[in-house]
């Protein structure tokens, strides 16, 4: 099941031409009558945001619909839906061999997961920072110990790094990230330090609010997140990928063709009885999510939309 999750990613490239083309269109929403309950949404708190934002205009056709969400990263998603304290789990990362087979075991089936929208990791500095780009190798060589992409030596300091020539201070570099409950350290861990590679002892762990908090009071600091949760004290840095030497920011356009390195997939897990249908409010709301009123919503917010056509696939799961 992961590996057929996995293929949703590999087809962002060919995703921009057809939503340029308007091929297809996306699945329609049509609104259920007396359509009633409580959704459990629990995952990640980096599409935290998004997941709200539909919730919001779901309820404008569904009223009567009423949702809790909690959101404290993507590790929680399948422990939520293992406990049944949730009906749906969002994530920013696929469910792990780990986390599937838990279910499996449990439940006798695997969950149904849903890729719902691409978005990506920025790099943040404190924008008085002038550093104009970083590669992949470099992240390494900051948050690595183990330095699996090739950087020959740790990067501890922002002075080791080609900065505006004017800057003369010697600038330690103050690397933050996430739990080991969040699906953006995972995603991260999995891009920048590779498999099997290991973080530094110094780097400090934040919430994803507290990272964006931090860096815009210290011109030290670096750390990564959605572009969501950007603000005015930070600025994006341009990335160099391993195979590139020309460094991107996470537009849509460069997520959807698959440029920027730090491109992910987002996903809602959910639990189906094997020859049952979903519950009518959780198959509603995923119908909403890829209808065309929820991808609208999604590049509203900044993530990149399916196409129509994956849209489509990704419905019949759940019908």
């Amino acid at each position: 099941m992961r590996k057929h999750l996995h293929t949703a990613i590999l087809v962002i490239g060919s995703a921009l031409a057809a939503l340029a083309q308007g091929t297809s269109s996306f699945p329609a929403y049509v609104a259920k009558e007396n359509l009633q309950g409580t959704l459990r949404l629990k995952g990640s708190d980096s599409i935290d945001p998004l997941v709200r934002l539909w919730i919001q205009e779901f309820q404008k056709v569904q009223p009567d619909v009423q949702f809790t969400v909690e959101s404290h990263g993507s590790a929680t998603a399948p422990a939520a839906l293992l406990k049944q304290e949730s009906e749906i789990g969002h994530m920013s990362r696929a469910m792990n061999e780990t986390e599937l087979g838990a279910f499996q075991t449990r439940f006798g089936h695997a969950p149904i997961g849903v890729t719902v929208a691409y978005d990506a990791l920025a790099i943040y500095v404190n924008r008085k920072n002038p550093i104009k780009r970083l590669s992949v190798q470099q992240l390494d060589a900051i948050y690595g110990s183990t330095r699996m992409t090739g950087a020959e030596k740790s990067l501890d300091g922002w002075w080791q790094l080609p900065l505006q020539k004017h800057l003369v201070q010697r600038y330690w570099v103050r690397p933050y990230g996430r739990d080991e409950n969040s699906g953006s350290r995972a995603f991260f861990m999995e891009k920048i330090l590779q498999k099997g590679g290991k973080l530094k002892d110094g780097v400090r762990i934040k919430d994803q609010m507290g990272i964006m908090e931090v860096i815009g009071r210290d011109i030290n600091a670096i750390g990564y997140g959605p572009e969501s949760y950007r603000n005015p004290m930070v600025r994006m840095v341009p990335l160099v990928g391993l195979k590139s030497e020309q460094a991107y920011l996470p537009t849509m356009e460069n997520i959807q063709s698959g440029k920027y390195a730090l491109a992910r997939t987002l996903y809602l897990y959910t639990n189906r009885e094997t020859d049952k249908p979903l519950p009518p409010a959780v198959q509603a709301f995923f119908e909403f999510v890829l209808s065309g009123k929820g991808q609208d919503l999604a590049k509203g917010y900044g993530s990149a939309p399916l196409t129509p056509e994956i849209a489509k696939t990704e419905l019949a799961k759940v019908l």
